[in-house]
């Protein structure tokens, strides 16, 4: 076992309570228990040809969509064999096509059992395993069943055809694709929209295919689910996926369990996922989007089915897409907030849709019947149709919006002429006892001018084969907050564990013209015996940032740092740091008294003053960071936002 494998598992061992561990024995002993199994697909020979769920209002929703320009060309990729994820692709005609990474090149076993593979440390060498999965999910198929659905015949074909492929390449459970449940789970996705667009008419040989398919993965999520800690938006998937095994195959002997069992998921993690205010409990604005269009496919196909999932599951959605929606600059942005893998449940590969969080608001407007939950701006997607979003669009109210559930508080206001949504960060690490997609961001702020964002989170880069900079850029120097002896608020033990986490609180909030919001967190209590305190008052033309150390017997060495948009340029004039776009001032910071002002010029790839705004971007930007002693008495920083020419 190498080091960092070894360092996973104790990073991962910490994070566990005693039942979890006996849950994981239990887990392992059934893993060990199907390695010698070595006969594929012949396991579900006798399932045959059968009945296929009736999805007719998911196949008229099909039916329905216009395609667009990105479905057209994502059809002529397909057509001329690409198989794309995350914007990019490996030729269908590779024969280890499924398991090619397409940015190093490099081949993930195909044949070696699936838990057998080391997923976790080993992308050094093979390219990150996120970029396989990902083309494995096969939603470069979900396109062609708009067409087929519409009546093509090339784009019926095309989908058997690919589908036939995958099994043929993929034998239960030899290989990396097997691996995690949530990829089961979003090829359970994929397969609905075919067989949804396929429609009845199927050929027996076809059916049986497909069944064969519904049955190994019905088999294999419901025999792995992720429990205690890994239950996350996972758990979500895994939910979704059991329910439409159950749909998909409704005379199968364990189709009423595995039904039973994903309604009860889907169901019972709403309420626990989306907090009562809304946000997302994994702290992250794009992880709540997925774990939301999880939800809102799952209703879709529960109500095509008959099976429609309980009331409360479509309240937490609808409070989940007014949290959204409030983060929202005028263009349909929110920050970024935490991890963004840039997962999706319906996509059109090869489009990334940098305004997904936007279309999943618009997709929960659909689905509820609520017009007035509209987003302020989004991009048309096949998506559109799926869950009939009306046309339009929505705003959030102006005036400070506090998320006390989830720990945010979010200013809506005109400052100098321009428009400023502002975020402030007073909530948890992140989700359970991992936190596994929260950053070490507590009381950081998020600032956006005219849609243009200005103080941003340094973003995700890269999991598995990120190395020291996936933890760089969770650090507390990577986001718009104070280190304090050059130390992060909470510490990272992996990629997806932390050894230190930090508890934040709300301590005060007013709305009006002259708002003030404040909180406090406890990540640097038991090392140096503070707490530190941050309040945002708004000020004539700007905003007032008040940081202090309760508890500091002596002022301590601080940074407070504001890393920036790659577009704004930062300059120092002696107190003052004037940040610009394009050599017209946005905004002058005053430093706080008695500050050192230094200005951090990323280089790409050395994860300092970096930003990475898609999953495999790196790029460099800037970084003002203020170098003061601070202790009990409060040390401020001003910002005067000028006024557009």
């Amino acid at each position: 076992m190498n080091l960092s494998r070894l360092k996973w598992y104790v990073a991962r061992l910490a994070a566990m309570s005693p039942p979890e561990i006996i849950h994981r024995l239990r887990e392992a002993a059934l893993k060990q228990g199907w390695r010698g199994n070595l006969k594929g697909w012949v396991n579900f020979d006798h399932i045959g040809d059968g009945t296929l769920g009736n999805l007719s209002l998911i196949r008229q929703r099909l039916a329905q969509a216009v395609p667009d320009a990105a479905q057209i060309a994502a059809q002529a990729e397909v057509e001329a064999g690409r198989m794309h994820g995350l914007g990019l692709s490996v030729s269908a005609e590779d024969r280890d096509a499924f398991f090619r990474d397409p940015v190093k090149g490099g081949l993930w076993p195909g044949e070696t059992y699936c838990f057998d593979i080391d997923v976790r440390s080993t992308g050094i060498d093979r390219g990150d395993v996120k970029y396989v999965w990902e083309i494995n999910r096969l939603q470069f198929l979900h396109p062609l069943a708009v067409l087929a659905a519409q009546g093509d015949p090339r784009a019926s074909a095309q989908i058997i055809k690919t589908l036939q492929r995958w099994m043929d390449a993929n034998p239960p459970y030899r290989g990396v694709n097997w691996f995690s449940g949530i990829e089961l789970a979003m090829r359970m996705v994929t397969l609905t929209l075919a067989i949804a667009a396929l429609g009845p008419d199927v050929p027996a040989e076809t059916r049986a295919m497909l069944r064969r398919m519904i049955a190994a993965h019905g088999f294999w999520l419901a025999r792995y689910p992720s429990r205690y800690s890994s239950a996350n938006n996972h758990l979500v998937a895994e939910g979704l996926g059991l329910l439409l095994c159950g749909i998909l195959a409704p005379d199968l002997p364990q189709a009423r369990a595995w039904l039973t069992e994903g309604r009860h998921i889907l169901e019972t993690e709403a309420a626990l996922q989306i907090l009562p205010d809304g946000v997302g409990a994994e702290q992250s604005p794009t992880y709540q989007a997925f774990t939301m269009e999880m939800l809102a496919f799952g209703v879709l196909a529960a109500d095509a089915a008959g099976q429609r999932l309980a009331p409360m599951v479509g309240q937490r959605l609808r409070a989940g897409a007014i949290f959204l929606r409030a983060l929202m600059d005028a263009s349909g942005l929110p920050p970024h907030i935490g991890d963004d893998d840039e997962g999706r449940v319906i996509a059109q590969p090869p489009d990334r849709e940098p305004r997904y969080v936007a279309a999943i608001v618009a997709a929960v407007a659909g689905l509820t019947g609520d017009a007035s939950l509209l987003p302020p701006g989004r991009d048309p997607h096949l998506r559109d149709a799926l869950f009939a979003v009306p046309a339009g669009a929505g705003k959030a109210n102006d005036g400070v919006t506090c998320f006390a559930d989830g720990g945010y508080s979010v200013v809506r206001q005109q400052v100098s002429g321009r428009a400023m949504v502002l975020t402030f960060d007073h909530g948890p690490l992140g989700y359970l006892s991992l936190a596994a997609h929260g950053h070490a961001d507590a009381l950081g702020v998020w600032l956006s001018l005219d849609d243009q964002p200005v103080f941003v989170d340094a973003g995700t880069y890269l999991y598995h084969s990120g190395g020291a900079v996936r933890n760089t850029l969770r650090s507390s120097a990577a986001h718009n907050t104070v280190t304090v002896c050059g130390q992060s608020q909470s510490v990272a033990s992996s990629a997806f564990s932390w050894s230190r986490k930090t508890h934040a609180t709300l301590i005060e909030v007013a709305n009006g013209p002259e708002f003030h919001v404040s909180g406090k967190h406890d990540g640097y209590k038991s090392r140096f015996g503070v707490t530190h305190k941050r309040r945002i008052d708004a000020i004539d033309g700007g905003l007032l940032i008040s940081d202090m150390l309760e508890g500091a017997t002596t002022p301590l060495d601080c940074e407070i740092g504001f890393l920036l948009h790659p577009d704004l340029e930062a300059r120092v004039d002696g107190d003052n740091v004037s940040i610009l776009k394009n050599g017209t001032p946005l905004l002058t910071m005053l430093a706080p008294q008695g500050s050192a002002i230094r200005i951090d010029q990323g280089q790409q790839g050395d994860g300092g003053a970096v930003y990475s705004d898609a999953f495999g971007a790196l790029q460099p930007t800037q970084r003002i960071v203020f170098a003061v002693k601070v202790g009990a008495a409060v040390k401020a920083t001003r910002v005067n936002i000028h006024a557009p020419r």
